[in-house]
């Protein structure tokens, strides 16, 4: 990874460019075996991956700002192209039969377009008006070819075209008010996305058609928020109303049972205590909707093998996630607890597919899970040596067809920094967790994984020299199972995550920048 970052200044105007280019390589190998009964036999349906992933991304970003007084403004624009050639030469098999030799090669070219503004103003010394707002465009393409090399069976080819749009504003105020902060805004978006999807093969189009869909979405929200000190005490509270009006179609065609305007009402509050400098406590419940991304949500279907099937799925839900959220600290401790009750959270499910023969189908569903993380901290400097130690429970209750998903995962992290002199510092980092349940899938276990780095500044701390070493001794394990629907799925793989970096970064006359801008919806941002 190049990079490169750029700012100039003149008065009240800064120009600032940035850019980089990141070329990586990934290499998966494992094998996947799929055990079901299918009409009345036990069946066992498996396959072997060695996936090769070479991609090449790059980001230029270009813009402005200027600040005078009470007032700021900026804007920026953002391009991102991509390229990815995806390969695999595996096998795929059926019970006691011969293993038959499966290739695929996948094409990506695909760029995006981001267009960002915002403004700034304090006026009559107390009330602070701000305003985000976003564009953005991407496009992408990709061909899939599968191919049997030693086998008479035909190739198997599709594209898809994947175009989406983003149209986003947020815009609040912050004044005080009954000796506390008072904020009120608005935030809204609009969001296309289509996605033309071709089977080439006329004989797999029989049960994984060609299709186009197309999704809208509309939603505006209305929030607010108070905050204020009572002493020791501290309290904020708040609210958020979304309308959203989601229509989805399939070539062309309105699909009435997944299009729907939803109406959501969301409240969020916290009160703390402050005993002293090194003791404090915090309570909190928020409620929040989480919308799946839109990857999920697409209702084509993408052929895997001559017995499996991966896809989205149109008519995933909206979550509805209420969090309670236990915060403390106590000198060198610091304890966080989180109770959520997640409504229309989604998972991965492998089922039968109705078809003329065997097909497993990987799709999301929704799904309603109950879930308790709890994290211990400790950190104290000794001498050049600072520890840190985090212990950690995930314990989640899901029950899915008759079948409990509630096994606990715990985890622990032991973080060391050495700061020695004339500019040396040295980390050696541990982390491990055991067999556990997320979601539908369970986890394998890695006892421990190490991570180390050493790091030399020169010239005033100007340059910086970093030497890193990843998952030393090749201990972290990728594994996982899911049982669901009647299919019991192992997986096993392998990435070798081991490697060594070196970093070197060179400062010249560093600044932080005064641009004050986010985006206006960062949620739809990260779904697209």
């Amino acid at each position: 990874m190049d990079d490169l970052d750029l700012s100039y200044r003149t008065g009240n105007l800064e120009l600032f460019v940035n850019g980089s280019v990141n070329y990586d390589n990934s290499l998966a190998k494992g094998t996947t075996t799929n055990t079901l009964t299918y009409e009345g036999t036990k069946t066992v349906v498996g396959s072997s991956q060695n996936n090769s992933y070479p991609t090449e991304t790059g980001v230029v970003k270009a813009g402005f700002n200027y600040a005078k007084d009470s007032q700021s403004a900026g804007a920026y624009y953002r391009y991102n192209p991509e390229h990815g050639d995806f390969s695999n030469s595996g096998t795929e098999w059926i019970d006691s039969n011969p293993a038959l030799r499966r290739d695929i090669d996948k094409l990506i070219r695909a760029h995006s377009h981001l267009a960002s503004v915002y403004y700034e103003n304090t006026f009559a010394n107390k009330y602070r008006i701000h305003f985000d707002g976003d564009f953005r465009l991407s496009e992408g393409n990709s061909s899939v070819a599968t191919t049997y090399p030693e086998s008479a069976d035909p190739d198997v080819n599709s594209t898809d075209k994947r175009k989406s749009s983003l149209w986003a504003a947020k815009l609040y105020l912050d004044y005080p008010i009954w000796n506390g902060n008072f904020t009120i805004g608005t935030q809204d978006s609009y969001t296309h996305t289509k996605l033309d999807y071709h089977m080439l093969n006329s004989l797999i189009g029989e049960y994984i058609p060609s299709s186009l869909t197309d999704t809208r979405q509309t939603s505006a929200a209305l929030f607010a928020s108070w905050s204020r000190m009572f002493g020791k005490f501290s309290l904020s509270a708040g609210a958020r109303y979304e309308y959203v009006d989601y229509d989805f179609r399939t070539d062309r065609k309105r699909d009435k049972d997944v299009s729907r305007r939803d109406h959501m009402l969301t409240p969020d509050i916290s009160l703390g205590y402050t005993f002293n400098n090194d003791a404090q406590i915090s309570l909190n419940y928020k409620m929040s909707t989480v919308k799946p991304p839109y990857s999920r949500l697409t209702g084509s279907l993408n052929y895997v093998g001559q017995h499996e099937i991966e896809g989205g799925n149109p008519s995933l839900r909206d979550e509805r996630m209420h969090d309670i959220r236990l915060f403390g600290m106590w000198k060198d401790f610091i304890l966080q607890g989180d109770l959520t009750r997640s409504l229309d959270t989604y998972a991965y499910i492998k089922e039968l597919y109705p078809a003329n023969s065997l097909q497993l189908l990987m799709h999301p569903v929704n799904i309603d899970v109950t879930a308790l993380s709890l994290y211990l901290v400790w950190s104290k400097p000794v001498g050049c040596w600072t520890p840190n130690v985090t212990a950690g429970l995930y314990r989640q209750w899901l029950t899915l067809d008759n079948t409990s998903h509630n096994k606990p995962i715990f985890s622990y992290y032991f973080d060391n920094t050495f700061s020695l002199p004339h500019g040396w510092s040295i980390t050696a980092n541990m982390n491990g967790q055991t067999e556990g349940d997320m979601h539908t899938n369970r986890f394998g276990a890695t006892w421990m994984s190490i991570d180390a780095s050493v790091v030399k500044t020169f010239l005033n701390r100007s340059l910086t020299v970093r030497l890193s070493a990843t998952d030393i001794f090749n201990t972290a394990n990728n594994d996982w199972t899911m049982n669901t629907c009647g299919v019991f799925v192992d997986k096993k793989q392998s990435y070798d995550r081991r490697g060594i970096a070196l970093s070197l970064i060179y400062r010249f006359q560093p600044r932080k920048s005064t641009y004050k801008g986010v985006p206006a919806s960062e949620a739809e941002l990260k779904r697209l």
